[in-house]
């Protein structure tokens, strides 16, 4: 089952992906114009997802929530390593957003 769906562009090559956050609590991420198989799965969260420029770092990453409570965000420049996880939901995460702080960029 799939719960939500993030687009962007791969940093490596400017070409359309889509992340998949599924009900087995993994994220895929595909090649909607090549198909097959996932090109990159990363394990724990996918109830939520969302991507986002870090404004510090200006790197593409990936936040996605989770049935454990939990926040991952990932670098998708780094093939989906895990940077942190924000713990101390005392629910299941089901919905994300990024914005620019306008006081900081």
């Amino acid at each position: 089952c799939l719960f939500s769906l993030a687009l962007f562009a791969d940093p490596a090559t400017g070409e359309l992906r889509i992340a998949c956050g599924c009900q087995d609590g993994k994220v895929r991420i595909f090649d909607p114009v090549a198909g097959g198989e996932a090109l990159v799965v990363l394990e724990g969260g996918g109830s939520s997802l969302v991507v986002f420029t870090d404004p510090a770092t200006g790197g593409l990453r990936l936040a996605s929530g989770s049935d454990d409570n939990s926040v991952r965000v990932w670098d998708l420049a780094a093939g989906g390593a895990v940077l942190f996880v924000l713990e101390g939901h005392t629910e299941f995460v089901c919905a994300l957003t990024a914005f620019a702080d306008p006081a900081t960029g």
